[in-house]
Parts: C-alpha cells; structure tokens; sequence
C-alpha cells in the first residue's frame, strides 16, 4: 500500500516513550490512515523521564500536533500535563493518550483498561463476578484494575512492589467501588479465577506462574505485553 505523502497540511502524531524501539503502532496506524485517506502520520518520539515535560509542553505548542500516545514508563506523568482528563484517566491515576480538543486545550484519556477487558470478555473470560488477582500497579496495571472493577469484578487483589502506588490506587478505586480491593505486595493468588500479568515494563518478558498453588492452576492467566 503506498504511504500517504506528507506534506504542510499533514496533521501529526507522536507516540511517547523511553525507549520506543518496541512500539508498534506507526506500522499499525499508519496503513490505516493512508486506507482511509486521512492526511496525517504517526511517528515514535524517544524522551527520557527527566525531559518529559519539556518534550510534551514543546508538543503541545506545535499547532500541527493534534494528538500524543503514550506508552512506558510516562503513563503517570503525563496525566498532570493535561488540562483535562476522563473519569477513567483520573481514576487509573495515568493516561495513554492525550488529544488536543477545538479549543486548543488537552484531554487525557487512557483506554489501556477497556481494551484489555473487551480482549478478555471476546475470549470468554467475562470478569463480572469472578475474583482477580492483578500483578502490576502501574499506568497499564492501574487503568486496567479500575476497568475490571467497572465491568463487574466481585474481589480485585493488586499486588505491587511499590507502596506508594499501590496505596493511591486503592484509594482511588475504594472511592467507587469501595471494599472490593485488596492491596499486598505479594500476589494473592488463592481463590482468583483470573490472573493478570501488568509489569511496570511494558516490554518485559514474562512467564507463566509455576507457584504450583492448586487454585492458581486453575485460574485463567492473562497478560497485558
């Protein structure tokens, strides 16, 4: 398929990341706009944490830049340089997407939740009511906790390494689901009918559970990478 030629009237967007090399949504995206003759591209921009907001505040000024994805380890970060954000974004306390609005402003979104939930649901894992157990409390990890709850989850158990995190995220998620989320810093794997694998590193490499608990091998295992 030939590529949409660029030209000054190409609207662009960036994904944002450190590192980027692992993206793979300008191969995704970009046959789709030239399919659909959208005159716009997407492109990987590689920023460390300690230049990420000067690089999103630089975007953010370049009037032909409608739209920022955001991958790791920005998720968290980026959340507090839109002027606005969804309920889902303030909830998961991250975002992977910012899209500039008519008036110039920027509206945080993160859909990393209910694109994994729909996944899960399409493969018969329907999360209503069932107990999940949730590795990983990250941008991803968070997103992903507050959207099995909302469709319906009967028992989250999050564990993460990091205190801090997990501590905001429960008490982010107890606001509208409350008692439904427990918190360690260890898996709580009895008893979960579903267990989700959301490392901090998006592109780690990840196996299964060989725990050898009973009620873990019977679980449904998932990963989000």
């Amino acid at each position: 398929m030939t590529a949409t030629p660029i030209s000054g009237t190409t609207r662009l967007y960036v994904v944002l990341g450190d590192p980027v090399t692992q993206v793979r949504s300008p191969g995704l995206l970009n046959p789709l706009f030239a399919r659909l003759g959208i005159d716009a591209v997407l492109v990987p921009v590689h920023a460390r944490p300690e230049h990420l907001e000067q690089v999103v505040r630089g975007l953010q000024c370049v009037d032909n830049v409608d739209g920022i994805f955001v991958t790791v380890p920005h998720k968290a970060a980026v959340l507090a340089l839109a002027d606005r954000g969804s309920p889902t974004a303030r909830i998961a306390g991250s975002a992977n997407a910012l899209r500039r609005e008519p008036d110039g402003s920027w509206y945080a979104e993160n859909f990393d939740g209910a694109g994994f939930v729909a996944g899960l649901v399409r493969a018969g894992h329907d999360p209503r009511g069932r107990r999940v157990a949730l590795v990983g409390a990250g941008g991803a990890g968070s997103a992903i906790a507050a959207a099995l709850l909302a469709a319906g989850a009967d028992r989250l158990a999050v564990c993460d390494r990091d205190a801090t995190k997990l501590a905001g995220l429960r008490t982010r998620l107890d606001a509208h689901w409350p008692g439904r989320t427990v918190v360690a810093d260890e898996p709580h794997l009895d008893g979960a009918d579903i267990v989700v694998n959301a490392p901090r590193s998006g592109c780690a490499r990840t196996t299964p559970c060989r725990c050898g608990r009973s009620s873990c091998r019977r679980a449904a295992w998932w990963r989000t990478s």
